[in-house]
């Protein structure tokens, strides 16, 4: 297939090494269109949009004047966003969420856990999983719609911040009665019903971009119902983020 990416940040990068790596041609091009990376990708089967989300609707207004593939959107987005540009644009879009560490996104991309495609219809449906056919990796493929795709990305971010947040609230305890958070948390995952992932991190600063991000989508998608659980993560987010 011939493969189109916008946007050229680490999941661009991440897609463009992915798509090279099953043997697909790769065109690539900014959010400006006019970089000396960009390329002309009017004619690919599959253009995954990878910008951030401020510029999605941007480029899926000049894909529609220009382009003939499939546009797929990579980024997360808030709930409901591409039922509504597909709606806007009267065009067909799938939505198919990366789910990637910034310190391992070349493995991370090459095995992922799950892949989840929210699709506009069967025919593109079907045309990304042949996308992914020659991952060589036994791995679930769940064929979803679009907002089902954009709230378990959301979800799964939220999910990760609530575990990372709860132990720096630990450790704020055990810092009180001067007793090593490590320890406990060693001793605790023991059982098996607790995430590696949970204790892990907890004497590491808490950074990066998307779980906070991610969180506020979550939290304002409540709308006007209160998300006690959310609001008291991102709360005790907001003093543990850097």
């Amino acid at each position: 297939m011939k493969i189109g990416i916008v946007g050229y940040g680490m999941v661009g990068k991440a897609q463009e090494y992915l798509a090279k790596e099953l043997g697909h041609e790769v065109l690539v091009t900014d959010i400006t269109f006019s970089s000396d990376i960009d390329k002309d990708v009017s004619e690919c089967d599959i253009v995954f949009i990878c910008t951030p989300e401020r510029f999605i609707d941007e480029v899926i207004s000049h894909h529609i004047e220009n382009d003939k593939g499939l546009l797929v959107i990579k980024s997360t987005v808030p709930i409901g966003t591409t039922k509504e540009l597909m709606e806007k644009y009267k065009i067909h879009i799938c939505h198919n969420p990366e789910f990637l560490r910034e310190a391992s996104w070349k493995v991370d991309v090459l095995r992922p856990n799950f892949i989840v495609i929210g699709q506009c219809c069967d025919k593109h449906g079907t045309l990304l999983l042949d996308f992914y056919k020659s991952l060589n990796i036994d791995v679930s493929r769940f064929i979803t719609d679009p907002t089902t795709s954009e709230i378990v990305k959301l979800t799964l971010n939220a999910y990760l911040s609530t575990l990372l947040m709860f132990w720096k609230s630990i450790k704020q305890l055990c810092d009180k009665f001067d007793v090593d958070a490590d320890s406990v948390a060693e001793i605790i995952a023991e059982d098996n019903r607790v995430s590696y992932y949970g204790y892990q991190p907890i004497t590491n600063k808490i950074g990066g971009r998307c779980l906070p991000k991610d969180l506020e989508h979550l939290v304002s998608a409540y709308n006007n119902i209160e998300p006690i659980l959310f609001n008291a993560i991102k709360k005790v987010s907001d003093v543990h983020t850097i």
